[in-house]
């Protein structure tokens, strides 16, 4: 399964990102070399893949580089893994 973006991937990864400035959202403690945040951002896709149900997903995963905002990859997601 994968999320499948309802529309520009590049215009949600980038409406979610300020909503997570505005929010102040904290990363997610992976333990490694990255940030990743969980945020809110509702319709930003739907369940896809050879087993995914069309599921709307209502929040978007962003991983950075760990303290910086360089992006490495950007997904909807139902919640974190």
């Amino acid at each position: 399964m994968h999320g499948v973006f309802n529309g520009k991937a590049v215009d949600i990864i980038n409406e979610a990102w300020k909503i997570k400035l505005a929010s102040n959202a904290k990363p997610i403690n992976t333990g490694g070399t990255i940030d990743a945040y969980l945020i809110p951002k509702a319709n930003a896709g739907w369940e896809g893949g050879y087993q995914g149900s069309g599921q709307n997903l209502d929040n978007v995963v962003i991983i950075t580089l760990k303290g910086t905002n360089q992006l490495v990859t950007g997904y909807p997601a139902g919640t974190w893994p």
